[in-house]
């Protein structure tokens, strides 16, 4: 069958550039260029037709809009949880994986991700294998008083904390009961008065956005800071801590 299969998107002239087959031999999952996989899907179709409509085969199907995702080194093989590692990464970056292939040289651990996840899948497993420091993404709930005076602090401190501690804390939103200002790489602690003061940064309060905005982040390690005295913010608190 994988003789058959692999012959077939050959003649197509398309190149495999992944392949998983579980030893259950139920199905066999392969990736190909984006601008191949019609030409690749229409010739196993045509090639499998018999044995699709005979029930031997359940159906030729394409997986649309992916990524390769690969760890290699050459070292690799002697270094115990390189595989567990990487896929904590990928899990705490909330990116789901959709196939694993693995030689038994273990110099390359591949995976296959949604297109949508690859660059937070690609930071999540550099910051895990490469970062000294450890990342922690920071959301404030209330820029009032304490909140402020928590943010001066944060900039005042950051140097201390990267150096001394080796935490990275990185301000990924701020909300106050109207509006909020989210980022991707981090807002300057020292400098998000004039950011949250820009109506090109900010856009409504949304507080379930706000957790989503951490829990899809590439960085593993949230927090949310509460500081009001409202009764809104905790009725989130139960979806952020399900969102970890």
């Amino acid at each position: 069958m994988a003789s058959a299969i692999f012959t077939t998107v050959r003649d197509a002239q398309c190149n495999v550039v992944m392949i998983s087959q579980a030893s259950s031999e139920h199905s066999i999952c392969f990736a190909v260029k984006s601008e191949e996989a019609d030409r690749a899907l229409g010739a196993l179709r045509a090639r499998f037709a018999d044995a699709i409509a005979a029930g031997r085969i359940s159906a030729v199907e394409c997986i649309r809009d992916c990524a390769v995702l690969a760890a290699v080194g050459r070292l690799m093989h002697e270094r115990k949880g390189v595989a567990a590692t990487m896929f904590s990464a990928l899990a705490k970056a909330n990116v789901n994986i959709r196939s694993i292939a693995q030689g038994c040289t273990e110099y390359n651990i591949t995976v296959l991700v949604d297109q949508k996840d690859s660059v937070r899948a690609l930071r999540a497993v550099h910051g895990r294998f490469y970062l000294a420091t450890l990342p922690l993404a920071v959301a404030v709930v209330g820029p009032g008083l304490i909140g402020r005076t928590f943010l001066e602090q944060i900039a005042e401190q950051a140097s201390v904390l990267r150096d001394e501690f080796d935490i990275d804390v990185r301000v990924l939103g701020i909300a106050s009961s109207t509006r909020m200002v989210l980022s991707d790489a981090g807002i300057d602690p020292s400098q998000w008065s004039d950011v949250f003061a820009d109506p090109e940064r900010t856009v409504p309060a949304d507080l379930t956005a706000l957790g989503q905005h951490l829990a899809n982040n590439y960085i593993p390690n949230c927090v949310i800071v509460d500081a009001t005295a409202s009764a809104s913010p905790p009725e989130h608190y139960l979806e952020w801590m399900k969102a970890s």
